[in-house]
């Protein structure tokens, strides 16, 4: 009986009370392009589009890809484990990724996990996410990833809006462009960020920088893409 009344507790401090979904929307700022660098001068804009002719040239200076503001719109069930062992299950889950959010619903309103701190990992669909600090331009904020690779050193997605275009007719959806972002963890330290190249895997997995290159040299692998950045990680953690 104790345990339920504290599960009920701990579950009550990590949900705001009752935010429905339009207050969260309208709560939420537009994106800024924290991790991408972009062409077009100043990241996270909204552009308000003067016709189709202007939309499709817009969009062509666009990085990202058109895609769902939401991970997991279709709300699956998932797991939330605490950081002091406890979890919480049944819940209805999604990511929403344009207000670095993770929020839950009881069929009727959206709940947004108030206390992210808390929270040792969360699941859902398959894919595993955690609450971590990470180094962005000099500074230490914290945000949500998807776990990729787990291990003594994580390699992290980040992702983010990087734009919000609106259209002049009222009755268009908004489009919403994401943007992926790798980041190696190890121990306690903030994330910091990687690119799929040589140089910068080297500079991420320096402890052993001498085995990774000559790792690198042996396989042919150019670190080019996600893949390779991931059996990268996997080889180094067979290291440790």
């Amino acid at each position: 009986m104790k345990t339920g009344i504290y599960r009920l507790i701990v579950a009550v401090l990590l949900i705001m009370p009752l935010i429905a979904v339009s207050q969260v929307k309208d709560k939420q700022k537009e994106p800024a392009n924290t991790f991408t660098d972009n062409k077009t001068g100043s990241g996270g804009e909204s552009f308000n589009t003067g016709g189709s002719s202007s939309l499709t040239t817009r969009e062509a200076m666009i990085e990202g890809r058109e895609g769902n503001m939401y991970f997991g719109s279709a709300w699956p069930e998932g797991v939330i484990n605490l950081r002091d062992g406890s979890n919480i299950k049944g819940r209805n889950l999604r990511y929403d990724i344009y207000a670095d959010q993770m929020q839950m619903t009881d069929g009727k309103d959206t709940l947004a996990i108030a206390k992210p701190e808390e929270i040792s990992s969360l699941s859902f669909d398959g894919h595993t996410f955690i609450y971590q600090p990470f180094e962005c331009s000099g500074l230490v904020k914290e945000g949500y990833f998807e776990v990729i690779v787990p291990g003594e050193t994580e390699l992290l997605l980040k992702r983010s809006i990087t734009f919000h275009l609106k259209g002049d007719d009222p009755n268009a959806k908004d489009k919403y462009y994401v943007s992926d972002c790798y980041f190696l963890k190890k121990g306690d330290n903030p994330a910091i960020k990687v690119l799929c190249n040589k140089k910068s895997a080297l500079e991420g997995l320096c402890e052993h920088r001498d085995e990774i290159d000559a790792y690198i040299k042996k396989t042919g692998k150019k670190v080019k893409t996600v893949d390779d950045l991931k059996d990268l990680v996997n080889y180094y953690n067979s290291l440790e």
